[in-house]
Order: C-alpha cells, then sequence, then structure tokens
C-alpha cells in the first residue's frame, strides 16, 4: 500500500529539515600565523535573540516547539564565540547572514555592539545579511502572558547603516541593487560578499522568503569586478548566505530554497571566473562541496550555525604561496549558561534531539504515513540529521546505520524507498568536510591528519 503520493514525499522531505531551521588593507599583521598569507574564522547563522525580549509564555513555547534552534541560549553562545576568534591569532572574521531570529532591530544592534570589541583588537569582521535579516514580518517579542508582539524591524538601507564597520562602510566597491560588496582584505585578497537574499515582497507574507537569487545586474558587477582581480592577481574568496553547491544528492529537489536559484550556472560562472572558495550557511550543517567545469573548480564550505549543534567555527588559513588553503573546524565549548550536569556540547545536542523523534513522527503522519512506517523512518531521519550537522558523514557510518539503510530500502512503499535514498546520499559524501587542505592550484582536496 502506498502511504503518500509523491508530491508529499517531497514536501515531507522539506518539512522535516525546516523543523530545524525555522538552517581594506590590513592595518597589522602582528597576529597572523607567519606561514600564513592570510587566516579568517568563519561563524554563521548566530540568529542572535536579546533574552530581555522575553523566554516564556505560550508564543514562545510555540514557537521552540516546532524549532531546535537555542535562541533563548543565542547572546551567550555568540559571546562565546567571539571569544574564541578573539582568541586565535586571524585577522578577518566572517558571518555569512542570518544574524538575528528574525531581522528584529534591537538584535541588530546588540550584535554590531557585540562585534565592535572584535574590530577594537584589530580583527576585522565582515556581514552579509540572511533571509531571516530584513523586513522580516516576524520580528516580534514574547510576553509573559503567553502572546507575542511585533517590534521594529529593519530595511536593507539600514542593515548597511547598521554594519557599516562590519564592510560596507570600508567597501572598496558596493553593488547598486543589492548589499553585495567588495572588500579589500590585504594586499593578495578581496572578499566578495555576496547578497542573494529576497526580501522585497517578505511584509507581505507570513514569513521571509527562504530561497535565494543572485540577480542579473548583480552576477554581472560581480562578475566584472573577479576580472579585475584576475589582472591584478588578486585572490578572490566569496562569503554568500545560501549555497551555490548542492551537499548531497537530490538538494536541488527536496531543498532548493537552500540553493540560489539557478545554481549550477552560477557556480559555472564563479568557477570560470577565477573564485574558488566560498563560504556559506543557511543550512546549518558543515559541509564542503566541489563543483567543476571547463577545467576550473569552486569549493563550497558550508558554516553549520552557532545556535544548532555542533556549534562550529571554521578557521582557514592560506599559506604565503597562496597555494594551500587550510580549514580547521572547532566546536563552542565555552558557554556561560546553566546546562545542568552537561558539558555545553552535550547540551546542545540534547536540545537539538529533545522532542525531535516525535516532532519527526508527527509530521510523517500527519502526511499521510502509517503510525509503524513513522516510527520505522524516525531513527534514521534523526541520525542523518546528526551527522549532516556535524559534516564527515562518512567516518560516523556504523554497521547499525547501514542495515538500517538496507532494510527501509526493501520496505513495500516506493516512497519510503526513495527517501530512504535519498538519506543514504548524505552517508556517502566523498569530501571531507572538517578538517581539510584544499590546492587553490589544482582543486584538490585532501584530509588533514
Amino acid at each position: 500500500m502506498i502511504l503518500f503520493k509523491n508530491f508529499k514525499f517531497y514536501l515531507l522531505f522539506a518539512v522535516l529539515f525546516t523543523l530545524i531551521f525555522i538552517g581594506c588593507n590590513e592595518t597589522s599583521t602582528d597576529s597572523t600565523d607567519q606561514k600564513s598569507a592570510i587566516r579568517i574564522a568563519v561563524f554563521s547563522d548566530p540568529h542572535l535573540y536579546d533574552p530581555s525580549l522575553g523566554t516564556s509564555g505560550a508564543a514562545f513555547e510555540a514557537y521552540l516547539a516546532g524549532d531546535r534552534k537555542m535562541i533563548a541560549e543565542s547572546k551567550a553562545i555568540l559571546e562565546a564565540a567571539i571569544d574564541m576568534v578573539m582568541n586565535d591569532n586571524c585577522t578577518i572574521i566572517l558571518i555569512p547572514g542570518d544574524l538575528t531570529k528574525d531581522g528584529e532591530k534591537h538584535n541588530h544592534l546588540l550584535l554590531a555592539e557585540k562585534l565592535k570589541s572584535l574590530e577594537q583588537k584589530r580583527k576585522r569582521v565582515f556581514v552579509i545579511p540572511g533571509n531571516h535579516d530584513i523586513l522580516n514580518p516576524n520580528s516580534v517579542s514574547y510576553l509573559p502572558t503567553g502572546e507575542k508582539k511585533k517590534i521594529e524591524h529593519i530595511t536593507p538601507l539600514e542593515f548597511a547603516e547598521i554594519y557599516k564597520e562590519f564592510g560596507f562602510g570600508e567597501a572598496k566597491y558596493r553593488d547598486n541593487s543589492t548589499l553585495t560588496y567588495i572588500a579589500e582584505l590585504n594586499q593578495h585578497f578581496w572578499l566578495f560578499a555576496i547578497d542573494a537574499c529576497i526580501y522585497e515582497n517578505n511584509q507581505s507574507q507570513a514569513h521571509s522568503t527562504t530561497g535565494g537569487l543572485i540577480k542579473t545586474s548583480t552576477l554581472n558587477f560581480i562578475l566584472e569586478k573577479l576580472a579585475e582581480a584576475k589582472s591584478k592577481n588578486i585572490i578572490p574568496i566569496g562569503m554568500i548566505h545560501h549555497g551555490i553547491v548542492e551537499h548531497f544528492p537530490g538538494q536541488s529537489i527536496v531543498f532548493a530554497d537552500y540553493l540560489v536559484k539557478d545554481f549550477t550556472n552560477i557556480a559555472n560562472a564563479f568557477a570560470d571566473a577565477g573564485l574558488k572558495i566560498i563560504f556559506s550557511g543557511h543550512h546549518h550543517a558543515q559541509d564542503i562541496s566541489k563543483h567543476e567545469t571547463n577545467g576550473n573548480f569552486i569549493f563550497d564550505c558550508q558554516v553549520g550555525s552557532t545556535v544548532t549543534y555542533p556549534c562550529p567555527v571554521r578557521f582557514c588559513s592560506i599559506d604565503k604561496d597562496k597555494s594551500i588553503a587550510s580549514l580547521e573546524t572547532s566546536r563552542i565549548s565555552k558557554v556561560t549558561i546553566n546546562t545542568g550536569n552537561r558539558t555545553f556540547q552535550e547540551y546542545a545536542l540534547y536540545k537539538l534531539l529533545d522532542g525531535f523523534p516525535e516532532l519527526v513522527k508527527a509530521q510523517l503522519m500527519l502526511l499521510g504515513a502509517s503510525k509503524d512506517a513513522a516510527n520505522l523512518l524516525e531513527p534514521i531521519v534523526t541520525t542523518t540529521f546528526v551527522a549532516y550537522y556535524q559534516g564527515d558523514e562518512p567516518e560516523q557510518m556504523t554497521q547499525q546505520i547501514r542495515d538500517m539503510i538496507a532494510q527501509l530500502k526493501k520496505y513495500p512503499d516506493n516512497n519510503v524507498q526513495l527517501f530512504t535514498s535519498l538519506l543514504e546520499g548524505i552517508w556517502y559524501d566523498t569530501t571531507p568536510d572538517n578538517n581539510v587542505e584544499i590546492n587553490l592550484k589544482t582543486g584538490t582536496i585532501t584530509k588533514l591528519k
């Protein structure tokens, strides 16, 4: 018996993931590793929410019931991330979007204030907006009485003004139609900070637009400046919220909103223009994917969210010869919150999983699955999500997981089999995700020992 139609299957897969995600010149080289031309820290999707806006009541609990992000803890987690990069010898910090919970002006101003401490230590911070950050209709505070109250959001112009010290005010070039900009990191590197968010119609919708698009005029602007960088022997480094390369087979079918529209042609254009590495966020997972075209290549280095387990921070060092990019992953571990008897990493995993299996099963049954089928699918769905968020999924593969997949692929329902095959594609990711070396000349990627 078919448990749910194909279109319901695709909706189901998207809903399950959505549950998680509703994913100038240097002034000094003193703090840069002498073996490196540049050292960059990247953390993404901090979804900052000031607890003073309310963390109790029925409306807030309803929000948490359908969203596994650690929103109430986000301020303390942000402070811990700042401490991590403050104590590292990086000179550049990139934050590729979803800076706030839902675009609240109060939270944007709070984040800008927090980031000033990094600039005061002669570290330079660069940000772009994510799909949650601008003209968001869900900018609210939560009242103890159980209600939520709309509060002020921000416009694109206000975003650029609030973050003028974090990229926009020191941009070498600015796009005319979006918040895209190019900044000079040092004499060897330019940052291409790309705004692919669609926020113009947000106020007429129930929630902000999740998907992304690089406008034709913006693409032409980027390609023109990439050509200029190439003519000057400048190495471009990209930053964007949405992905430009699929991170597992079928992502463009079931999670199209986590990739820019026309992503293959975008990746082709960027690779051919000489952009070889770009940092993205949005899907709350640590994953690196490579795209090749015409003998050229680009690596999309996706960065997980600070408010979703395992709360990672990427560090990227490019050597003096500008030929090897070494990427290392660290996890936030020292956060000033009450975690009970758990470490912060244990607490973060607990917060992700608490209630999630029941949410998975409820959604499966809501879309037509029997109770037995939902119970059967839930363990592999949950296990796969956790592995994807951490990255290096093949290293987490066990015989038990292989057996679960094999059994589900034989289940007498085509949609369950297809669903399992998509999950299986995540497990057999051939590109290492965390501690790696990327050869910027040849395009090879190897796992660091």
